[in-house]
């Protein structure tokens, strides 16, 4: 069963096209991250558990294929990180 953040995305097809950007997925967020760990910064901000290695530079290479990932592509979330990243650079 998706979590209500999941559901709410989806009913409001507000989901960040990850197919779009999965061929460069490694180099967004490595450029996001600039070398920094913004796990902290992620946590504060609410980000789930299993999308912090978005926060920390290391994203899993098959980002699109993991279930447990389709809360990262719920636009709120990627603002979150985002965010993250521009605060700390």
């Amino acid at each position: 069963m998706p979590s209500k953040a999941v559901a709410s995305a989806e009913r409001s097809n507000e989901f960040v096209d990850i197919d779009q950007i999965s061929a460069l997925l490694g180099a967004i967020v490595e450029c996001g991250t600039n070398g920094r760990d913004d796990t902290d910064c992620c946590q504060s901000a609410g980000v789930a558990e299993a999308c912090l290695p978005l926060c920390n530079g290391t994203p899993p290479v098959d980002l699109h294929l993991h279930e447990g990932m389709l809360v990262c592509r719920a636009k709120q979330v990627v603002d979150k990180i985002s965010r993250c990243w521009y605060e700390n650079a």
